[in-house]
């Protein structure tokens, strides 16, 4: 049998010539668990099947591509084979490939506003029908209102996975360190509101308006700054903020508050009420 596996397999400085690298990193592989020898002799000779030099190439495409040695480790002690996790870490490229893709598109669309009409922003202009909303209201930071959000949500049952959650600014100006808020979420489907929370979730409509609106889609960390746009937007068109039931409204269509979503996957709109010619 040891004369079969002596002419069937290859040792280790066989292995790493054929493999196009050194015996050293052959070991390496070897003591860190990852790339075993097929047989040991009584010698403590360590033998190779050629098939072996597939699974060492794709070791290294994997460490190119930065996955650690301990991931590696930790999915082959699954009995996941190199294939399976090389087809794994494909699907991730190929996730992470598209999700630039997307932040490519909003870069371009950055640039295209800004040849357009030296603004990040390109505002429509929309009549908004009338729809009803539930909401609660708050006074604190601009950084709270994530947390407001989340307040809202605690209070409310048979929430739809297609939510659409909004604050309105009620104060006139821009005050990131306190303003006057509401925090609702469109009403639609079965949602309502929980028995504890009747006298504090207030049900209104929204009447129907005119609004300068805009659609982000990515980081909200931009939102500020794209709010100081869409004023330079009003400013340049001479349209007026009506001030009919808010000051500004920032819906969340798709974002943190329905599941763990990434930045640049994220949809927010920034609409404006303004004033009927």
């Amino acid at each position: 049998m040891a004369v079969i596996e002596r002419k069937d397999l290859l040792s280790t400085g066989e292995f790493a010539k054929l493999a196009r690298t050194t015996k050293r990193t052959v070991q390496f592989y070897d003591k860190e668990g990852i790339l075993q020898p097929a047989f040991t002799d009584g010698k403590d000779y360590r033998f190779y099947k050629p098939e072996q030099i597939i699974d060492f190439q794709a070791i290294l495409l994997l460490r190119k591509l930065n996955v650690s040695l301990e991931e590696i480790k930790k999915l082959l002690g699954k009995s996941t084979s190199l294939n399976e996790l090389f087809k794994k870490k494909q699907r991730l490229i190929n996730d992470e490939i598209k999700k630039l893709e997307r932040i490519r598109k909003n870069t371009m669309e950055y640039y295209k506003n800004m040849e357009k009409n030296g603004l990040l922003v390109a505002p429509k202009i929309k009549r908004i029908k009338s729809y009803t909303i539930l909401c609660i209201e708050r006074h604190g930071t601009y950084t709270n209102i994530k947390a407001f959000v989340e307040d809202l949500m605690g209070m409310l049952a048979n929430i739809p996975e297609n939510a659409v959650y909004f604050t309105m600014f009620m104060d006139r100006g821009y005050k990131p360190k306190g303003a006057k808020m509401k925090i609702g979420i469109v009403k639609k489907g079965s949602v309502e509101v929980k028995d504890d929370y009747r006298s504090e979730v207030k049900e209104m409509k929204i009447p129907e308006y005119i609004g300068v609106t805009y659609t982000h889609k990515g980081s909200p960390e931009l939102l500020s700054l794209l709010w100081k746009e869409m004023s330079k937007y009003l400013e340049k068109t001479g349209l007026k903020r009506s001030y009919e039931f808010c000051q500004d409204l920032e819906l969340y269509h798709w974002n943190s508050f329905h599941g763990e979503k990434e930045l640049d996957e994220m949809v927010f709109e920034l609409s404006v009420p303004v004033k009927r010619a």
